[in-house]
């Protein structure tokens, strides 16, 4: 399970090695964006990891927890959630213009899960 802290920990990761706007992070959006995956997998009975980590990538992108860097948290927390069951993402796949897409609205959870489990490295 990914923790608050962990997403934090990301998120500072992330804006000590790229430019961004530094700032304290908005931990009760945060906590809501993160039990909003675990409630799912309870009431839905999602198992799928390609959904947990697609739920966890809207979740965290949308929340606008952090003055900068949601998106980029998003997507690395995701990826993380894979690493962890391990799986691997391809490389240089356009995740980067996926995570704009997720953030608007254009793309939801189960499409990018969809999308996660074809860009899997078998």
């Amino acid at each position: 399970m990914i923790t608050l802290e962990l997403v934090l920990a990301v998120h500072d990761a992330i804006l000590d090695s790229e430019a961004g706007l530094k700032g304290s992070a908005d931990t009760g959006r945060l906590e809501s964006a993160l039990s909003r995956i675990d409630n799912w997998q309870q009431y839905a009975d999602t198992q799928d990891i390609f959904e947990i980590a697609a739920l966890y990538a809207v979740a965290i992108a949308k929340a606008h927890a952090f003055p900068d860097g949601n998106k980029r948290t998003a997507m690395v927390t995701m990826l993380s959630y894979l690493d962890l069951q391990g799986v691997s993402i391809a490389v240089n796949c356009g995740l980067d213009d996926i995570m704009v897409a997720v953030a608007a609205g254009y793309i939801g959870f189960k499409e990018l899960a969809c999308l996660l489990a074809e860009l899997q490295i078998e």
